[in-house]
């Protein structure tokens, strides 16, 4: 079985990355959905003032005050 796979490898090498990121995919939607529910120290303390008020204020009009920098 070993021999046929590297035969098929050899021949054709684009499958070696393949499955690499294929490999790197699968492993990765896991842990991907593990830390989803974290949340970023710079999202809390800068970005998430500026969406509320955005929210709260009108999505557009919200623009006329001087919140943003």
């Amino acid at each position: 079985m070993k021999a046929l796979y590297s035969n098929i490898v050899s021949r054709f090498p684009f499958l070696r990355a393949t499955y690499f990121w294929t490999a790197l995919i699968v492993a990765g939607i896991p842990l991907k959905l593990i830390l989803f529910s974290e949340v970023a120290g710079d999202f809390m303390y800068f970005l998430d003032p500026w969406i509320r008020y955005i929210k709260t204020h009108g999505y557009f009009s919200s623009l006329k005050d001087p919140f943003y920098n």
